[in-house]
């Protein structure tokens, strides 16, 4: 959506002028392609104007990925400045920039910044005239080479260039009267120097203050994700709007200690006395919600320890004066009141009843149990061979993991099934002009290329993955998905920063931050890790997040045990010391999604055709499931300690969302592991779309235990 005319009409200008030089053409989109070399003589830059007419524009922005070839003299950047892929990028550049944008969507403040830095120009197509352009970038005028004070601290200056012959400098004065030298440097490159006086006057005027603020904040933006306390703390102190902070209305004292505003004088003492006791109430807060935390870890801990039966399941006995049957022994039912989150309506209730009814037959309980999660009952009547197998296994056990492939290619898909290997980037292309905007059009063609296996065609299909940052940048649906499927292809380091975006989106939304520390963990940042998930697990979270500290719980005792074994020290000194201890287990599945207040369940089949899902919280053989989680992201997770030989088949039964999303379907994210915690640990990750606008159960993948 740029202005590509204007872009070459520039350059023509520019080559005429300059007539005989060098150029290196580097191409980058989420990663940078490699630098392509032209000659042009006599102001003649055909070949290089041919090459960027038929440049085909796909995939993300990575612009971290640019690097100065150490050679050119100065840059040449044709872009909107909106980086939205890999690494926060540096604005450090060896040479003069100049930055040149004809988006009508851009960030002039991250392309006036990376002028500034390396001495350039800053040139916006879609407002300057064609030689107002071409004068920016073929003429040097006055530049600042520096500046510095007597007197005064923290100068900035408003750009690096003079703009119309006047310079803006601001800052914060030390002494009555200061003295601000200015180097200039000329078109030439001779330097002069100018000392400019200033005086305080009597009446200070806050023009100046918020003036200073406002060209600070400027400079800070050009690399906002690196600055973003520095920025909160200065829109906070001077009452600006800012990419961290927003202008709202305050009428009570506890509106000022809510949102940590500073009060006007005449409240302070006041405020002080509410964040005092807000203070005490928040301690007391976390003090009860740790404990409440530790207890359900305790309960979960005797689940694991506890010995369940792994023989047949009994055949159901009829009690004398009873219409239902009844297992002998050992048997567990679901709760006789599940314990929901979020509001579920009536109608959402009926489906769930009508799926339970529907579902394969389970077999029935002699009395209602709690969650699988809770303390449960022990089972007093195992037989011999159960008992010697319930909790350790005398001879090794292999556990194999199959994921089923995605049913029901596109039309896209299907084109390039049946296509000739040289035709697939061309139909590839061909389709995406009809597809710009679709999240499903991305993942499945990223989908077909990654599934080929050589380097050329994962190349396009993480391209093609890529442009799902395109498509809306405040999205963190759409984020989410894109960050776990980078992820699932094993491409962990471009993940994070994903995961990283999504948290600054959506930092109240404990899944962003669980999200980011399985990532961290995968990338080998062990530390950053724990803590990340530790903040999950002592976190005070909206109800819709059933279970997630626990799960993440899990998960960072997980991280914590594998340091250990690899020699790795990790920090859990800030970690209650009642909540470390790692769970092995030899079946794991954890179900997430992408889209917020959405219900999406968990069913498990085990080896004794046993389904484990919010219905039948606990099966015989000891397989336990989370709560239900009705709203929010999830997640759900099934574990078993021991399971038994056999096959364990793996759905997911979609029921439906409340709320608009921008993707015609919601991505389901199934994690199954086999020796969870332990050396032997394998993963299977898979992400899987169900449409959004109707019901939807999908088997998504088997575990096959042979013992």
């Amino acid at each position: 959506k740029r202005k590509l005319d204007r872009e070459l009409a520039l350059l023509d200008t520019y080559f005429a002028a300059v007539r005989d030089t060098s150029v290196s053409l580097v191409r980058v989109a989420d990663v940078a392609a490699p630098a392509l070399r032209y000659e042009v003589r006599g102001g003649d830059w055909s070949a290089l104007r041919k090459t960027l007419e038929t440049t085909v524009y796909d995939g993300a922005s990575n612009l971290g990925a640019v690097r100065h070839d150490g050679v050119s003299a100065e840059a040449l950047w044709f872009s909107d400045g909106l980086a939205n892929y890999g690494t926060p990028w540096r604005l450090a550049f060896p040479v003069p920039v100049f930055a040149i944008s004809s988006a009508a969507s851009a960030d002039p403040v991250a392309l006036q910044a990376l002028a500034d830095a390396s001495g350039g120009r800053s040139i916006d197509l879609a407002t300057a005239t064609r030689q107002g352009a071409a004068d920016a970038l073929l003429r040097r005028g006055t530049d600042v080479a520096g500046v510095s004070a007597l007197g005064a601290r923290e100068l900035i200056v408003q750009s690096q260039s003079a703009a119309a012959g006047r310079l803006v400098f601001a800052g914060v004065l030390t002494a009555a009267e200061a003295e601000i030298t200015v180097r200039l440097r000329d078109a030439s490159g001779a330097v002069t120097t100018r000392v400019v006086p200033v005086r305080a006057g009597r009446n200070p005027s806050r023009l100046a203050a918020v003036q200073w603020a406002r060209l600070t904040l400027a400079s800070l933006e050009g690399e906002a994700r690196t600055n973003k306390v520095r920025i909160r703390e200065i829109g906070k102190r001077f009452g600006l709007a800012t990419r961290e902070t927003s202008l709202i209305v305050l009428e009570l004292v506890d509106d000022y200690v809510r949102h940590e505003i500073e009060p006007p004088p005449e409240l302070r003492a006041a405020f002080d006395r509410a964040a005092a006791n807000a203070g005490k109430r928040r301690v007391e807060s976390d003090a009860t919600r740790l404990a409440q935390v530790i207890r359900r870890f305790e309960a979960r801990v005797a689940w694991w320890n506890r010995a369940f039966p792994k023989g047949d399941v009994p055949a159901p006995l009829q009690i004398a004066g009873s219409q239902a049957p009844a297992h002998a022994v050992g048997a567990l039912s679901a709760p006789n009141e599940l314990r929901r989150q979020g509001a579920d309506t009536p109608m959402r209730e009926a489906a769930k009843d009508e799926d339970r009814t529907a579902s394969r037959p389970v077999l029935p309980a002699a009395a209602p149990a709690p969650s699988g999660l809770a303390r449960n009952a022990e089972v007093d009547s195992l037989t011999r061979a159960d008992k010697a197998g319930a909790n350790e296994r005398s001879a090794p056990t292999t556990i194999s993991i199959a994921v089923t492939p995605a049913a029901g290619a596109s039309a896209a898909v299907k084109r390039l099934q049946t296509a000739r290997a040289d035709d697939w980037a061309r139909i590839y292309f061909d389709e995406r002009r009809a597809n710009e905007a679709n999240v499903g059009f991305f993942l499945d063609v990223a989908e077909f290329f990654l599934a080929k296996g050589d380097r050329e065609h994962r190349a396009v299909g993480l391209r093609a993955l890529s442009n799902l940052a395109e498509l809306d940048l405040q999205n963190r649906q759409v984020l989410r998905l894109l960050a776990y499927r980078l992820q699932q292809a094993g491409e962990v380091d471009a993940a994070v920063p994903v995961f990283e975006r999504v948290v600054e989106l959506a930092p109240n939304e404990p899944q962003s931050h669980r999200d980011l520390g399985l990532a961290l963990a995968d990338a080998g940042q062990a530390q950053a890790a724990v803590d990340r998930l530790y903040a999950v697990v002592i976190g005070a979270w909206d109800a819709r997040f059933a279970d997630i500290d626990l799960i993440a719980l899990t998960e960072l005792n997980a991280v914590v045990d594998k340091s250990r074994r690899e020699g790795r020290a990790i920090d859990v000194n800030a970690i209650d010391k009642r909540l470390l201890k790692t769970l092995p287990l030899d079946v794991r599945v954890v179900l997430a999604w992408d889209a917020d207040n959405t219900d999406v369940d968990l069913h498990v089949i085990d080896a004794n055709g046993e389904e484990v899902y919010y219905g039948r919280a606990l099966s015989y053989q000891g397989g336990a499931i989370t709560r239900d989680a009705t709203g929010g992201y999830g997640p759900e997770e099934f574990a078993l300690r021991i399971a038994k030989p056999g096959k364990y088949r793996v759905e997911a039964n979609f029921f439906g969302h409340r709320q608009q999303v921008l993707t015609s379907g919601t991505g389901l994210m199934m994690w199954l592991s086999s020796g969870f915690a332990t050396p032997a640990q394998q993963d299977r990750r898979t992400t899987i779309r169900v449409k959004s606008d109707r019901g939807e159960r999908v088997v998504v993948g088997e575990f096959e235990v042979k013992g």
